[in-house]
């Protein structure tokens, strides 16, 4: 029985169970291990996200482009305006500026304007008004862009158009020069 005993001393451990030495221990063979792979051996690489919009910066965003795209059709408008002047003074069509053609909507409004409408003309142009309003309100920043850009095609068919015509017109009146000039 004696060597049983001595078995016995042997599995039991001699030192008491010190908690402050295996934290200890714990402390410093402890090593972070990352998350062990799946099954896939081939990893695509992923571009980083892009920050989300929140829809203010959005709604900023797309207002900036239509206030761009309003100047731009301004612009496109005014160099169509001239381009048609031009082309009317060379084929000899009388023009009235601009400025005489403003004053004088402006002074037929004004001789309107001191007649009272009646009653139907008032129902007539509140309802037209609202549903301008209607529309415009329902309408998105991003509608809006696509309408100003479909604007601004039509204004550059327009002015390439007119600077057909306009070269049409001077190689007509080159010919007509030299035709006369051989007689």
């Amino acid at each position: 029985m004696i060597e049983v005993l001595d078995l016995e001393d042997e599995l039991y451990h001699k030192k008491p169970y010190d908690p402050a030495k295996a934290h200890e221990y714990y402390e410093r063979t402890k090593k972070l291990k990352g998350r062990k792979k799946g099954s896939s051996a081939t990893t695509t690489a992923r571009r980083p996200a892009k920050p989300k919009q929140t829809a203010a910066q959005k709604k900023e965003a797309a207002e900036a482009q239509v206030a761009a795209l309003k100047k731009r059709l301004e612009r496109l408008k005014d160099v169509l305006a001239d381009l048609v002047a031009a082309a009317k003074k060379r084929s000899g069509v009388e023009t009235k500026s601009t400025s005489s053609a403003k004053s004088t909507a402006k002074s037929n409004s004004d001789s309107k304007g001191s007649n009272p409408k009646t009653a139907a003309e008032k129902r007539k142009s509140a309802k037209a008004a609202k549903e301008r309003y209607e529309k415009e309100k329902n309408q998105s920043p991003q509608q809006e862009v696509k309408e100003l850009q479909q604007k601004i095609k039509t204004i550059k068919a327009k002015i390439k158009d007119a600077l057909e015509d306009a070269k049409k017109q001077s190689e007509k009146k080159s010919k007509s020069k030299t035709a006369s000039k051989g007689r």
